[in-house]
């Protein structure tokens, strides 16, 4: 995937954008750019400790996740999935 230093500035805060929406205590992330999607690695604090976590998300998602707030929500639960936690102001 060819991409700007721009767009991967833009992946980047989209990331942390959902990251924070999330409500994590403690977080590191990173965001690589591959052939066809973003691989998003996360390290983050739990009760249990901290873990690690990877995953592929296109980058059409990450685009939509920037500049539409339901973008952003959606990919909030699914990454709160993915991470095995609870959405903020949802259903525990």
């Amino acid at each position: 995937m060819a991409l700007s230093i721009h767009d991967l500035g833009q992946a980047r805060e989209a990331a942390a954008g959902v990251l924070d929406d999330l409500g994590l205590e403690a977080y590191v992330f990173d965001v690589e750019p591959g052939e066809t999607a973003f691989r998003v690695h996360v390290e983050y604090r739990t009760t249990a400790g901290w873990q690690t976590r990877d995953m592929q998300v296109a980058p059409r998602q990450l685009a939509d996740a920037a500049g539409d707030a339901r973008s952003r929500a959606r990919l909030a639960e699914q990454w709160g999935d993915w991470l095995d936690l609870p959405v903020p102001g949802g259903a525990a």
